[in-house]
């Protein structure tokens, strides 16, 4: 039986923020749903003091409403030790509607990055408020070689290498990916001698026999990158393709819709990889 994941080699992980989740807060706390423009969310109500478990690694926001003219002063803890001191003075929400409270407020909005592990993190006030929270997992993704392209590619970006390869309609890259997740490509024109300034290409995917998808994209030429293997040749600016996979064994076939040449790095995530060891 073949495995349900792909074993690849990975030359460099990136983390990019996924599957958001709401967090209530830790002991018997009822939310409040307050309508805003239309759509209902969840707060709870903090007179005193309120507290979350949060693992990580995470980013997210904290918002913050309460009624009009209080001004309530807040501080915020994590793990005991104080990140923020704020004064609540924001002006009333004409789209935050609840049919208890009048007079609520627009959101203050912080942003939080929570580190590994399990965290407690604290809202203290010294009038009342409402608090939601809302936190992302970070992925890893992890760089991936294709298993049939035009040639390799090393872009060195601020003295940092990254692997890049070359597709042209006749060559294209293809890579083999088994299981349902989201693929990262990003793509790069090739510019030659004879091409200036801003450029037009469009790039089509395919995945096994289907119906290809094609995305357009305006570039120019980067001023912070090149290809140390190939001087002559000018990377424009990254454009990104994002690829959503089903679920089974499919290969992907990635390619410019003209003679244009381009280069591409693709990147997938950590639930769809096993690292051979």
């Amino acid at each position: 039986m073949r495995s349900r994941k792909i074993f690849i080699v990975a030359i460099l992980v990136f983390a990019v923020a996924a599957w958001a989740k709401v967090f209530p807060p830790t002991g018997k706390h009822k939310p409040l749903y307050f309508e805003i423009s239309g759509k209902k969310y969840r707060y709870w109500k903090c007179d005193k003091k309120l507290s979350f478990e949060i693992d990580g690694v995470r980013e997210g926001k904290i918002y913050i409403r309460t009624i009009a003219g209080t001004k309530p002063k807040v501080k915020i803890y994590l793990d005991g030790d104080k990140i923020k001191e704020i004064k609540i003075d924001e002006k009333k929400s004409k789209k935050a509607k609840h049919s208890k409270y009048n007079n609520i407020t627009k959101a203050y909005v912080m942003q939080i990055k929570i580190p590994d592990g399990k965290h407690k993190l604290t809202i203290k006030s010294s009038d009342l408020i409402f608090v939601r929270i809302n936190a992302k997992k970070k992925i890893k993704y992890y760089s991936y070689v294709p298993q049939k392209h035009a040639g390799g590619m090393v872009l060195v970006v601020r003295e940092t290498e990254y692997g890049y390869y070359k597709s042209t309609k006749s060559h294209p890259v293809m890579f083999e990916i088994i299981g349902r997740g989201t693929v990262k490509v990003m793509t790069r024109l090739l510019y030659d001698k004879t091409m200036k300034g801003k450029q037009h290409y469009s790039v089509a995917v395919r995945i096994d026999d289907g119906k290809p998808i094609t995305y357009s994209f305006e570039t120019e030429p980067s001023s912070v990158s090149y290809f140390s293997n190939n001087k002559d040749i000018i990377p424009g600016k990254g454009r990104e393709i994002t690829i959503k996979t089903p679920e089974g064994h499919h290969y992907v076939y990635i390619y410019p819709t003209n003679s244009r040449e381009i280069a591409m790095r693709v990147l997938v995530p950590e639930y769809m990889v096993k690292i051979k060891k």
